[in-house]
């Protein structure tokens, strides 16, 4: 009944010519999902906190179309540990790649007295899969994407804000 409530104050700021801002908490946000609160919320002024234990949650409600809908629409992240393999690949390449180097060697191939192997550049996590499975209780990331800029901050229960990686 509240999802019905907030579509039809939807409807009624879309008429609006001065619109309020009215500011949502979706805790469990699987519950609650679907496409036309994330398009018709968003232009009618109404701006949500979504909560949820994990992106597969979200899929299992409406799909990949509808993660795609959440993803692209929010600016703000907070990524604690996920155990889904999936679920952290996502978030990984949510926050995004950095450049870096790719070393190769040959084990026991020797060519004059040295070992043969090589260097390119290559595109890698700014936060590993892994990395985010293996967060602890209190420890992840904060991503924020405001403005054309892209800040991701890692954090820790108890410590104030660790590292600025972007």
């Amino acid at each position: 009944m509240i999802i019905n409530d907030l579509k039809a104050l939807a409807a009624e700021q879309l008429q609006r010519e001065n619109q309020h801002k009215i500011y949502c908490i979706f805790d469990e946000f699987s519950i609650f999902a679907d496409d036309q609160i994330i398009n018709q919320g968003r232009s009618a002024g109404i701006h949500a906190i979504l909560a949820t234990q994990s992106i597969s949650d979200i899929v299992k409600k409406g799909g990949d179309a509808l993660v795609g809908q959440v993803l692209n629409n929010c600016n703000n992240f907070i990524i604690q540990r996920q155990n889904n393999h999936d679920d952290a690949e996502i978030l990984s390449k949510l926050i995004g790649t950095r450049d870096g180097f790719e070393l190769t060697s040959q084990i026991d191939k020797v060519v004059n007295n040295r070992t043969v192997g090589s260097v390119r550049t290559a595109k890698e996590f700014v936060i590993h899969p892994d990395a985010i499975k293996s967060f602890k209780q209190g420890e992840g990331v904060l991503l924020s994407k405001t403005e054309g800029k892209r800040w991701v901050v890692g954090f820790r229960r108890g410590n104030s804000l660790l590292n600025k990686i972007l």
